[in-house]
């Protein structure tokens, strides 16, 4: 099973509480950034070989296919190896979380057949604004790359058998619903999060509300951003409306 989702969308918020499954094998205590599979492998290109968080669904060899010509049996095996060293295999489901396979579902589906893919979004504004302190890229830049790299999704997400669609701000509005959503969707029993305790994990809800305040403070919200993006926002069940944002 694969996360994806771009840069500060919570797919690591996600990536834990699944982790806390008892049928879920999960990367932990991995000493790379985030416990991402992509820094536990060298098959395909990780963010260090071919851009930041921001930029790099901008470069060619990010979007990953079934035409790949890294696809192989050599390659599958390889990556299997190098990922087996940290799944527990008395699990079930073992699971991989690296945001910029976003990128990469129709090429992990090629390698992975049964594989299933959460993709997890999150308002673009609170998006591009938590990834600034990462990125040399321009608010405007930011946005157009979140709605490039989701675009590229939906043209991609044809091709893809078994996959979920998950807004950031839905988990944590109603943690247990969504991963209950999820548990049905990969066939697990439900996980029972109101007896649980996630020691290292805290929920705070309304997290995007300070991202909308700098929006509206650097007066964006009427500026010509809003025009040239808001079909996008809308497209993608988002709304820059003076309610919303």
């Amino acid at each position: 099973m694969f996360i994806c989702g771009l840069h500060r969308s919570g797919t690591s918020f996600l990536a834990r509480y699944l982790g806390e499954h008892p049928d879920i094998s999960s990367f932990k205590h991995t000493m790379v950034p985030e416990d991402e599979g992509q820094f536990l492998q060298t098959v395909f290109p990780s963010d260090s070989d071919i851009g930041r968080p921001g930029l790099f669904g901008f470069i060619k060899e990010a979007h990953l296919t079934e035409n790949s010509h890294l696809i192989s049996d050599r390659n599958k095996d390889k990556l299997l190896r190098q990922w087996s060293k940290y799944w527990d295999h008395d699990k079930q489901v073992f699971l991989e979380k690296t945001p910029s396979n976003l990128l990469r579902v129709r090429f992990m589906q090629e390698l992975f057949p049964q594989a299933k893919f959460i993709i997890v979004k999150r308002h673009p504004i609170a998006v591009s604004l938590a990834t600034q302190k990462w990125s040399e890229s321009s608010i405007r830049s930011l946005l157009k790359h979140w709605f490039h790299c989701y675009g590229i999704w939906e043209r991609d997400k044809k091709f893809i058998r078994n996959y979920i669609e998950v807004k950031y701000e839905d988990n944590v509005a109603d943690i247990k619903g969504a991963l209950d959503e999820i548990c049905e969707f990969i066939d697990l029993p439900k996980l029972n999060c109101d007896q649980r305790a996630f020691s290292n994990e805290s929920i705070r809800t309304g997290i995007n509300d300070k991202y909308f305040d700098i929006w509206r403070s650097k007066g964006w919200r009427s500026t010509i951003l809003n025009h040239i993006y808001s079909k996008d926002f809308i497209r993608h069940g988002y709304d820059l409306s003076e309610d919303k944002v």
